[in-house]
């Protein structure tokens, strides 16, 4: 460990005796995020102008995230570093939507490690991150997450990275989903991941999801439902998707979406 962060930099004493570089430094202290906040503050107040790589740590320390996305790639590596910090959950929470913004493959094994944090609300930046990314390698561990964890609201996420990633590695699973999904009573079953994983589907664009999506059309008469899986069964494009369409009966009310979806079937 570096021996500055071992002792908690008196930023008050520093500013008052306007020492820049030890402020400088305490923009990199790992123990505390209000330490480098109350350090880039100081050095503004002093009227140090941001430099070269520094400049980045004193965005992050007042939390610029629409300046550090940006910058793109060169703000990746100090992003990545306050990700080892201690106690800063939230701060951590605001780096990885930064890293899914700028989309940088370095971040991709860190954004995976961060699938084992025990907090939830991170653990779903992550995913959508990794969603992000367009990185063949974050479509098993994204599997397992939709196959292992139990948060529905995890599991939508995790649905619509997949769909981002518009791997064909994701359709059975995602098929799986559907289906358990269409065999719970209908008061039980998760309309959002029912949704969510017709528009991955959709992306996705594989005919293995045909059966599945007709299931829903045929069988539920919720507006989004139906919304979604016509659309989804538009995007693959072939005709046994528009006949589909075509002969499946559900509440007049829902005609209008389904014949979009078969207007666009007809200009293929």
């Amino acid at each position: 460990m570096n021996i500055f962060n071992l002792f908690k930099p008196d930023i008050e004493k520093l500013k008052a005796k306007k020492k820049v570089n030890p402020l400088i430094k305490a923009l990199h202290y790992k123990k505390d995020c209000n330490v480098r906040k109350s350090a880039a503050e100081a050095l503004e107040a002093i009227g140090w102008e941001p430099i070269n790589g520094e400049g980045i740590y004193y965005l992050i320390a007042l939390n610029d995230w629409k300046k550090l996305i940006h910058l793109g790639t060169s703000a990746v590596e100090p992003l990545l570093e306050v990700l080892q910090d201690e106690n800063s959950s939230t701060l951590h929470r605001e780096c990885i939507k930064a890293l899914g913004e700028i989309r940088d493959k370095r971040a991709v094994e860190p954004l995976l490690e961060a699938l084992q944090n025990k907090e939830i609300s991170l653990r779903e930046e992550a995913v959508k991150a990794l969603g992000q990314m367009g990185d063949s390698t974050v479509v098993k561990p994204l599997i397992s997450v939709l196959q292992n964890e139990n948060s529905s609201t995890l599991r939508v996420q995790t649905i619509r990275a997949l769909g981002s990633t518009k791997d064909k590695r994701a359709v059975e699973p995602l098929i799986e989903t559907l289906q358990r999904e269409m065999q719970k009573a209908r008061s039980e079953a998760n309309t959002a991941i029912i949704i969510e994983v017709a528009g991955a589907l959709g992306k996705i664009k594989d005919n293995r999801a045909f059966e599945a999506l007709i299931t829903v059309i045929e069988e539920r008469a919720d507006y989004g439902l139906i919304e979604k899986s016509a659309w989804a069964l538009s995007e693959l494009g072939n005709k046994r998707a528009y006949e589909a369409l075509n002969s499946a009966k559900n509440h007049r009310k829902l005609l209008s979406i389904k014949q979009k979806a078969i207007n666009k079937l007809e200009q293929i």
